[in-house]
């Protein structure tokens, strides 16, 4: 488990830390195996959200704009990179439309994720699954 007192995190603990502190308190989505590093940080950091798990991405995408139109609170749905990507697309363009934001190596990082969830509307972010796991390595792709 790691130490919340250092100063390197994986792009996985990253991505909790900064749901976390944004005030995310529900999480809709499944399991994949790009995912895993997610997962492993949703299991072992304190934050205080609540994953919900679904059948498949498309329901993800359409619990977490039924969650944002009634809370007003960001909605938030995760899946597989790859045909998971794919699948949660219906759900995401039919809530509001598409917005994609990009970012190469872990100092973005951040920044990045606070656009995208200050950003109105959905946001599609691809995260691969290396940056997950390695705090040194490039951090994400996103996809528009």
């Amino acid at each position: 488990m790691p130490d919340d007192h250092q100063n390197t995190f994986t792009g996985a603990e990253t991505i909790v830390r900064m749901l976390e502190s944004h005030g995310v308190q529900h999480i809709f989505g499944l399991c994949g195996d790009t995912t895993l590093p997610f997962y492993d940080a949703l299991y072992q950091l304190d934050h205080g959200m609540t994953h919900i798990l679904t059948r498949d991405e498309r329901s993800a995408a359409y619990m977490a704009d039924g969650y944002a139109r009634v809370t007003g609170r960001p909605g938030i749905c995760e899946g597989p990179s790859g045909g998971g990507a794919t699948y949660i697309l219906p759900g995401l363009v039919e809530a509001f439309g598409v917005t994609a934001f990009r970012a190469d190596d872990p100092e973005t990082l951040e920044t990045t994720l606070r656009q995208a969830i200050n950003h109105p509307g959905p946001t599609l972010v691809d995260v691969i699954s290396q940056p997950l796991q390695d705090a040194n390595a490039p951090v994400s792709e996103w996809i528009a």
